[in-house]
């Protein structure tokens, strides 16, 4: 799995002293990102699905989408980030956030796939810790395969990146790039950073002529526009189509936590069910369930538990030394029988644990013992 302690840092970006110590977490510059938001139309669908895999505070993505600022209820804010600390302190039980993961984009989640329709990416920059490829490729790969055809993706991006080829071969091949716009003077000094949307493609390809033409685009840096000032300012928009919060059946880790399970499921009516419960949680063990002692554990019989196993869990203690693992099953055998003088009887009945032992031969013989 990826790690934030991986990203390395490339000095070409002239980033501030104060974000290096982020340990890679660049946060999107907050009137850039609304203006990134003012290229899109977010009001013609019902329910929008957005995704964002490297989260950070996940400020720039309520700036982008304008949740709160204008009120844009419909739109459902999926989010990734892969710091614990950032997850706690900024994103965990914020109600404007419909679900946030503490995971690694890369390797730790489970999403549904081509189910998003609108996509907000500022990836940590650099290259990974095997110096095959760059971040933001892997992130742009791991992405392309969440995202509807026709979805639409805005990703901030260094201009290192841009310049790589694996980053503009991966990007044309999924995306078609609807533009490209640089951030302000005063910003882009510090940082190199420019914003690229593309539009999903229904089938992965490209043509090389598209890639040349794309990087003399970039050599012609003086007319590369800005981002626009205001939302009136940028007349053509890009219509994010309906995506529905109902059709992402995953968005979850791989990585199962039993203690958060234990908290989810203790709120559903499903936990209420004796028997359900019993068929989810694995009750706490105890030596004298059925019988006291389960087993007699003499020295002969705590060498047998240990080497074959009975009962259903651990049995003894570490202060007497015969903390052991019982696996199987004691069954409990009853005996009724008439005791007593002529004139006197009375029924005794007669319980004790019944161990066996199974032993099955290579040649299917089946042998029991006890």
């Amino acid at each position: 799995m990826s790690d934030v302690n991986d990203i390395s840092k490339e000095s070409a970006f002239f980033q501030s002293a104060k974000n290096i110590q982020k340990n890679g977490a660049y946060y999107t510059d907050l009137d850039h990102a609304r203006r990134i938001g003012y290229l899109f139309d977010f009001d013609c669908a019902e329910e929008i699905s957005v995704l964002e895999a490297s989260a950070g505070d996940g400020e720039a993505l309520l700036a982008v989408t304008g949740k709160l600022e204008k009120g844009r209820k419909h739109m459902k804010l999926f989010l990734v980030e892969l710091s614990e600390e950032t997850f706690k302190e900024k994103l965990e039980g914020r109600e404007e956030f419909n679900y946030v993961l503490n995971a690694d984009f890369l390797d730790g989640v489970k999403i549904s796939n081509s189910k998003f329709t609108f996509a907000f990416a500022n990836w940590p920059y650099g290259t990974s810790k095997d110096g095959k490829s760059r971040l933001e490729t892997k992130f742009l790969e791991k992405e392309c395969s969440y995202l509807a055809t026709g979805a639409y993706l805005a990703a901030v991006v260094p201009k290192a990146a841009l310049e790589d080829g694996g980053f503009r071969r991966k990007l044309f091949a999924n995306f078609e790039v609807c533009g490209l716009w640089r951030f302000d003077e005063k910003v882009y000094r510090e940082f190199r950073q420019f914003v690229i949307v593309g539009r999903k493609k229904p089938v992965s390809s490209y043509r090389k002529e598209m890639l040349g033409a794309f990087e003399e685009k970039l050599k012609d840096f003086g007319n590369i526009p800005f981002l626009p000032e205001s939302y009136e300012e940028q007349r053509e928009k890009f219509v994010v189509k309906r995506s529905s919060e109902s059709d992402i059946v995953y968005f979850t880790q791989k990585i199962f936590n039993p203690d958060d399970f234990m908290q989810h499921i203790q709120k559903s009516v499903l936990f209420t069910n004796v028997r359900v419960t019993n068929d989810i949680f694995i009750p706490h063990y105890s030596a004298d369930r059925e019988l006291r002692p389960l087993l007699p554990l003499t020295k002969d019989m705590s060498y047998i538990c240990a080497v074959q196993g009975q009962g259903e869990g651990l049995c003894g203690s570490e202060g007497n030394k015969d903390l052991h693992l019982q696996r199987g099953s004691v069954k409990i055998s009853r005996k009724v029988s008439l005791q007593g003088d002529k004139g006197s009887e009375y029924v005794c009945e007669k319980i004790r644990s019944q161990v066996r032992q199974t032993v099955i031969e290579n040649s299917g013989r089946i042998t029991q013992f006890g």
